[in-house]
């Protein structure tokens, strides 16, 4: 086990997260693809590397083998985590406003750079523009930064600015306040619903924007010394190619971290290894900031309870394995390691059984889902009995939920049993017809809700068995009803009773199996 840290990124948020490592006593390498100005004066890194990128990963939680390129090279470091945080890509819109770079026009980070330097160029324009999404859906982060350069241009370099927006990003923390200070300040805030402003750039008489103003129904033309546009915020081009080296769910945009409610905050798929700030979304500087905090105490608890003890976890029989490489392909949390055999790493395991369903030899198994574990608890209740419903649960969605319901006093048939499972994505189809074999009448597979499924794809691996145990039904001359799947949340007793009675009232209609 290597406690050693590996930092990659840089910038605000980057630096604050080195910062705090370094104050808990961390032992951190920094590698960025830039010059690494910012952590050249923090105290006690191990090693900074420069103008790198990772090239290659492999090992799990406390044992990661790491390949860096740095011009031309190959640097292999070996490490406990990895915690990521590289800026965004910033793409400038010209172009989606019909424009073309020119003097007096700027990207809005080309003005916030130029505010810093005092720029004698950003004094002699007295009327500003700054176009923001517009052209393009924009953010709070863009929103918050427009306002901000706006009433330094208003208050300190007398200028009246003109903000042309499309919708007003205020979801963020304190910027409806910010807006309504804006206007106090005298900016113009100009918001368009319907039809966009005409921009029209002409190399004599510069930039001139005309718009109809939406409540008056007026004609309006602005002709502006300075005109400022938006960018578009995205992932590094590199997340892609990252996102593969270190086998991490993206989300629907890219970055590092997957739309999942268990990912938050830094976490990623993988023990060990974090995304914060920017690698994982758009966030502003005190939402970074407390990222920064979030990475040290997130690497203070998985180092402090390294081996999961209580969990249980998969296990492979080297005598049945035949190195097929399903379990390694499908894991999510990449916990299977290739050697002379494939095994399985108990630190980075979160034993959800995806492997142990899927293993077309039987070689991996977990204690708790063993068949004949699972045949007695469905043979504990009368089989001949009707309607006999067997269950399988997500132990953390549907069994606290039906646990609440229990205790809320919501009887459900007498003859109905609950399998709790890790993961809905361990019902295997050997499982689910043990449960017909066993005298069910019908099943139930109640799983987490899309992006809230700890093993992220666990809730489809579960539907898509159920889709095909439903037309092995059928072929048969069974219903296809007598097997159904539902998404249900720890905190839905009340809907966990009813699922279960509108799927015993359709098997009553249905009638008793004729499997039994």
């Amino acid at each position: 086990m290597f406690d050693q840290i590996l930092f990659f990124g840089g910038g605000d948020c980057g630096r604050r997260i080195v910062e705090n490592l370094l104050k808990d006593g961390k032992a951190v390498i920094v590698a960025t693809t830039s010059d690494g100005d910012e952590f050249r004066d923090a105290n006690g890194i191990v090693e900074l590397i420069t103008h790198t990128r990772i090239s290659h990963c492999s090992g799990t939680f406390g044992n990661f083998q790491v390949a860096l390129t740095c011009n031309g090279d190959e640097i292999h470091r070996t490490v406990g985590s990895i915690v990521l945080s590289e800026a965004h890509d910033r793409k400038s819109n010209f172009s989606l406003y019909g424009l073309k770079e020119r003097q007096k026009l700027f990207t809005l980070t080309e003005l916030n750079d130029r505010l810093r330097l005092n720029d004698p160029s950003i004094s002699s324009g007295k009327k500003i523009v700054i176009l923001t999404g517009l052209a393009d859906e924009s953010n709070p982060v863009t929103w918050k930064a427009s306002l901000r350069a706006a009433m330094v241009m208003q208050s300190e370099h007398k200028a009246q600015i003109y903000i042309l927006a499309g919708n007003l990003k205020v979801s963020g923390s304190g910027l409806e306040a910010l807006t309504r200070d804006a206007k106090k300040a005298g900016v113009v805030i100009i918001k368009f619903t319907d039809a966009l402003p005409h921009i029209d750039q002409n190399e004599k008489a510069g930039i001139t924007v005309t718009y109809t103003d939406e409540i008056t129904r007026q004609p309006f033309s602005i002709n502006p010394d300075i005109v400022v546009v938006d960018e578009t915020l995205k992932p590094a081009e590199y997340f892609r190619d990252l996102a593969q080296l270190l086998e991490l769910d993206t989300d629907h945009a890219g970055y590092l971290q997957s739309d999942n409610v268990h990912r938050l905050n830094v976490r990623t798929n993988r023990r060990g290894i974090l995304a914060a700030g920017p690698s994982r979304g758009i966030l502003d500087s005190s939402q970074e900031m407390a990222d920064a905090a979030a990475a040290v105490v997130e690497l203070k608890s998985q180092f402090s309870h390294r081996s999961h003890k209580t969990l249980l976890k998969a296990e492979i029989d080297p005598g049945k394995c035949i190195r097929c490489l399903t379990c390694f392909r499908l894991c999510p949390y990449g916990a299977l390691e290739l050697g002379p055999k494939v095994t399985v790493s108990e630190e980075a395991c979160e034993g959800c059984g995806i492997c142990t369903a899927e293993c077309p030899r039987g070689a991996v198994g977990i204690e708790g889902l063993k068949k004949e574990k699972i045949m007695d608890s469905i043979g504990k209740t009368a089989p001949a009995l009707f309607p006999h419903i067997t269950a399988y649960c997500c132990n953390r969605s549907a069994v606290i939920a039906g646990d609440t319901a229990a205790c809320l006093g919501n009887v459900l048939l007498e003859h109905f049993d609950v399998i709790p499972v890790p993961c809905a994505g361990s019902v295997s189809m050997d499982l689910l017809l043990s449960a017909y074999a066993g005298g069910a009448d019908g099943v139930l597979i109640l799983t987490c809700h899309e992006g809230n499924c700890h093993s992220e794809h666990g809730n489809h691996h579960a539907r898509n068995r159920a889709d095909r145990l439903s037309m092995l039904l059928e072929d048969i001359g069974l219903e296809a009803d007598r097997i159904r799947v539902h998404t249900i949340a720890a905190n839905m007793a009340v809907e966990y009773t009813n699922i279960v009675r509108e799927f015993e009232d359709r098997i009553r209609e249905l009638g008793p199996s004729p499997l039994k």
